[in-house]
């Protein structure tokens, strides 16, 4: 059995397609996160230059000041003196307080950033007690309370934990992006474009990417590049089982050697895409910190009249943040079931359909449609959008708190072990004919 499985991973790794497909893919990873540290940096110094800008602006108005000051000093007009005093002093500590964030943002003073951040968020609270909006808006259109102290909250952690933090496309306060906003139009445009954010460290980018359905794609491909190994060896042309007639393997130790082989390639595929970024993050700002917090839904109760009204309450709906590195802890132990329910998935498909582009449009598909279709925590297919499930997004959602890690777990690795018993017999009674 282990020289079988020794003889199957040479047969994988001899290949020449297998090698331009892994390294294919690994400049796909490296090149995408250099482009998003130069994204990252770019961001940056336009944050500066407006920062800049700004303060070219406040000089002029503080000259003009003083100008307006000298003229009433020489008409003795006492109340325009005063006016004009209190004007520039407000000004000058307007214009100090812009010079410093300067000097924080270029050199990485983030503690002195979150500072101001936290005190002017805290303000804000404060002088709005007792009402149900956040006076923030953007046209017209609030910020929800959620948000707000989702941010709040967010900041405080970091300051706490001195971590680095995202980079993002304002000079503002840095609000995080949450679905209880329901901005439209321009507005939502605006809101985008400053709450978007780009990690310089590696676990940041690593995180970031996560949220866009990296690490399905990674499974299907890595299925694509592995998953074919008993169809290919069936065709007219190579017909590669016959090897195996002539010597003394069970058909159960031959499937199984074949099956695990190429779910273990698959999944060491997807491990080592995983450690891309943060080899990568070595020649920049290294792997960061993994103290990071990361924000999870607590969610809304269901309304008991039913599910028509149900509704999220940005005012009393709750939140928590754990760690980064527990939330990488779930997320590597979620890939690795979910590896295992879809390559099982793949593998008794491509029993079945025989050919290769047959197969990988066929599952892509279906994983599409399935992901896409409806939410539940019976559907497989949901738990593919891994931050979603972790970060309890789709549960708070669809209002089902069912969809979570342990039952994503549960229903994958059963689901797994249903299509790897089917694709055996599957096997079996195929072989029979070759």
């Amino acid at each position: 059995m282990k020289q079988l499985f020794q003889f199957e991973f040479k047969k994988y790794f001899k290949k020449i397609t297998t090698w331009i497909a892994v390294l294919t893919s690994i400049l796909f990873v490296s090149s995408l996160y250099f482009l998003n540290y130069s994204v990252a940096e770019d961001i940056q110094r336009g944050n500066l230059s407006f920062a800049q800008n700004r303060v070219n602006i406040s000089k002029q108005i503080l000259k003009e000041l003083e100008l307006q000051k000298m003229e009433a000093e020489q008409n003795g007009d006492v109340k325009k003196i005063t006016e004009n005093k209190l004007a520039i002093q407000a000004s000058q500590q307007s214009l100090s307080k812009k010079n410093k964030w300067i000097a924080n943002y270029s050199q990485g003073n983030w503690e002195e950033i979150y500072e101001e951040n936290i005190s002017e968020l805290q303000f804000i609270f404060k002088s709005s007690k007792g009402t149900n909006t956040f006076p923030y808006a953007i046209e017209k259109q609030y910020i929800s309370l959620f948000t707000a102290r989702a941010t709040l909250e967010e900041l405080l952690l970091l300051k706490k934990n001195t971590i680095e933090p995202f980079i993002q496309n304002t000079t503002y306060t840095p609000f995080l992006f949450t679905i209880y906003d329901q901005f439209t139009g321009s507005a939502l445009d605006q809101w985008k474009k400053s709450t978007m954010r780009y990690g310089t460290t590696g676990s940041l980018f690593l995180y970031q990417i996560i949220q866009y359905y990296y690490i399905p794609v990674l499974i299907l491909l890595g299925c694509f590049i592995f998953g074919n190994n008993i169809p290919s060896e069936m065709n007219n042309k190579k017909r590669g089982l016959h090897l195996y007639y002539t010597l003394p393997i069970k058909r159960k130790s031959l499937f199984l050697t074949k099956y695990f082989s190429g779910f273990l390639s698959t999944l060491v595929f997807v491990l080592l895409m995983l450690l891309i970024p943060l080899l990568c993050s070595y020649f920049t700002k290294g792997i960061g910190n993994f103290d990071y917090p990361v924000l999870v839904y607590e969610g809304s109760e269901p309304n008991p009249f039913g599910s028509e009204y149900n509704s999220l309450n940005p005012i009393k709906d709750q939140f928590h943040f754990i760690t980064l590195k527990n939330y990488f802890g779930q997320v590597l132990l979620l890939t690795a079931l979910l590896t295992f329910f879809l390559y099982s998935f793949y593998y008794i498909s491509s029993l079945l359909l025989k050919s290769l582009s047959i197969t990988t449009s066929f599952v892509g598909i279906i994983a599409f449609i399935g992901m896409k279709s409806f939410s539940s925590p019976y559907n497989p297919f949901t738990y593919m959008n891994i931050h979603s499930v972790l970060t309890g997004e789709t549960a708070t959602l669809v209002f089902n708190p069912s969809i979570n890690l342990s039952n994503g777990i549960m229903l994958t690795f059963v689901l797994g072990c249903t299509l790897l018993f089917a694709g055996y017999k599957l096997f079996i009674r195929t072989y029979n004919q070759y």
